[in-house]
């Protein structure tokens, strides 16, 4: 997993200058994969959520979410009890909340210029059996996720 997060030149992913740290980003999952008790899990979650993949005072969501958000999957599945509570509320957080103007949108496997919170839940709905077996909150999600738009031509 440590391979996968360090394979993501983090810097090249666009966000506000302002708000977006991409080391943050980096540092927080790796942290956040190696979480093996609820006090490391919550350091890594405030790098995450401090300018990494949100910015939880302003309620914004960088384009790195949509980028981590396969990762924190993996952490959730894989990771420490309270690393999997943590990567799945990042990833709650994220769904929910704005990006800045000029960085709303990313280019994924599935196209270009697709919304942020799309992207993500796409793959939250892209590891379903995961999730609804991760309990209340992974069906929180999905639910969720239910609500972006979706369609395929």
């Amino acid at each position: 997993m440590l391979d996968a997060i360090d394979a993501v030149d983090w810097g090249a992913v666009p966000g506000h200058p302002d708000w977006y740290e991409p080391a943050r980003a980096a540092r927080g999952l790796r942290a956040l994969a190696d979480a093996a008790t609820l006090a490391e899990a919550a350091e890594a979650g405030s790098l995450l959520g401090g300018g990494g993949i949100v910015h939880g005072h302003s309620a914004a969501v960088f384009p790195a979410a949509a980028v981590a958000t396969p990762l924190l999957l993996d952490i959730a599945q894989q990771g420490h009890p309270a690393a999997r509570d943590t990567a799945l509320g990042l990833v709650d957080e994220a769904l929910s909340s704005y990006p800045h103007a000029e960085y709303t949108r990313v280019t994924t496997s599935h196209g270009t210029a697709v919304p942020i919170c799309c992207a993500i839940a796409h793959q939250l709905r892209d590891r379903t059996a995961l999730l609804a077996g991760l309990g209340r909150r992974g069906r929180s999600l999905l639910a969720d996720a239910a609500e972006h738009w979706r369609f395929e031509i």
